[in-house]
């Protein structure tokens, strides 16, 4: 347990705040231009206030879907994020197969 723990400290995790796990689905033939949006809403998620750790992956097996792990300073600062996103999804369901899933997790 401990081991763990210093491996999430070390990657600049802890247990602290709002933990988050988001799936996005590029629909077939979509996937270069979802991963190119994606990839341009870090840098800008990673400065919004309250942002302690946020890292998009794509799932190495299946190109097209793509997670977001993030980690916010309280539910206030992920709602605002979310909020703030809102028109960026909206404009990007034509290419997604389906909503992104948001899953808030607490640390344990």
């Amino acid at each position: 347990m401990l081991r763990l723990r210093a491996a999430r400290i070390q990657a600049g995790m802890s247990n602290d705040g709002i933990h988050v796990i988001a799936k996005i689905k590029a629909k077939s033939g979509k996937e270069a231009e979802v991963r190119g949006l994606l990839q341009k809403l870090v840098p800008a998620a990673q400065k919004e206030e309250g942002c302690m750790h946020y890292q998009l992956f794509e799932e190495l097996r299946v190109p097209g879907s793509f997670y977001t792990f993030e980690q916010w300073s309280s539910e206030a600062t992920l709602k605002q994020h979310l909020d703030g996103l809102q028109g960026v999804i909206a404009d990007a369901m034509p290419m997604l197969d389906g909503a992104p899933e948001i899953r808030p997790l607490n640390g344990l």
